[in-house]
């Protein structure tokens, strides 16, 4: 009897030290995995994959509940996806979190979240694709927050609901997605949501060729004002000073993925009197 209660006591204390492990990823293929895919598939619930600096030229899939995809040093210096194919990231599994990444531009879409997955969207950066997140989420759920969705082609965000509704007996899906604080400039369109109703947040939505919003969207809360990034053509998409998404505003904090960095007096460029006089002769 006291062996059996030893074993079951070992076995115990063995299943308690198991715990989430992080998967580190290196664009060399020198970390604990070879690619971010190998990472995945690698990983247990409650994992993390965690990709260092550097591109990673592939498109992923996510089928594993429960992970956690993530840069170590952000969106600016970390590039996921294929130029030449897409979508760059497919989730179909629940409870997935996609933190810190610049989607590489190409066809397709950015990030797809499938039929039942609930996946959280954070703090990327998305441009040059067709959509920029895609959710034909029946029976899931989104929360995109603090994201930059930039110059795709089609549609800045574009779901979070069921996109396809049965024509034959009218099945629709009531999700409850959580979309707020992005940044939605440029696209062709801005946000759609084509079967069911969904309220967004503390977003600017500006600068979309076409609609700012599509479908049946509540947008009382979003602001529609130029963004005031620092340097878009240098890629440099954190806020100047005085900046409408910089925080402040109706309660809603910072809009997008960066704060502030350029523009007032911080950044005044240093002059001579007879400098400035010379400007006005």
């Amino acid at each position: 009897m006291r062996s059996l209660f030893a074993a079951l006591m070992i076995i115990l204390l063995l299943s308690g030290s198991v715990s989430a492990r992080t998967w580190h990823v290196k664009p060399d293929g020198m970390g604990d995995a070879p690619t971010i895919q190998a990472g995945i598939d690698s990983a247990s619930a409650g994992d993390t994959v965690l990709a260092a600096a550097g591109v990673y030229p592939d498109n992923v899939v996510i089928a594993r509940s429960e992970l956690t995809l993530a840069s170590e040093s952000g969106p600016s210096v970390t590039t996921i996806g294929s130029s030449a194919s897409g979508p760059a990231i497919v989730v179909s599994a629940a409870d997935v979190t996609i933190e810190g990444f610049s989607v590489a531009p190409g066809p397709g879409s950015g990030i797809d979240c499938y039929a039942g997955s609930r996946t959280e969207v954070s703090g990327n950066i998305i441009s040059g694709r067709f959509w920029g997140i895609f959710a034909n989420l029946d029976g899931g759920d989104c929360w995109a927050h603090g994201n930059v969705v930039r110059d795709n082609r089609g549609t800045g965000l574009l779901g979070c609901a069921l996109v396809d509704v049965d024509p034959d007996d009218g099945t629709r899906y009531d999700p409850n997605p959580v979309i707020r604080n992005n940044i939605i400039v440029g696209n062709r369109h801005g946000i759609y949501s084509q079967a069911a109703e969904i309220e967004v947040f503390c977003n600017d939505v500006w600068g979309n060729l076409y609609e700012q919003y599509d479908g049946l969207v509540v947008h009382g809360t979003d602001i529609s004002e130029d963004p005031l990034f620092c340097g878009v053509d240098l890629g440099d998409l954190s806020l100047r000073c005085g900046s409408p998404c910089a925080g402040g505003a109706g309660g809603c904090g910072q809009i997008g993925r960066f704060g502030v960095a350029c523009g007032g007096p911080s950044q005044a460029i240093p002059s001579t009197w007879g400098a400035i006089k010379s400007r006005y002769r």
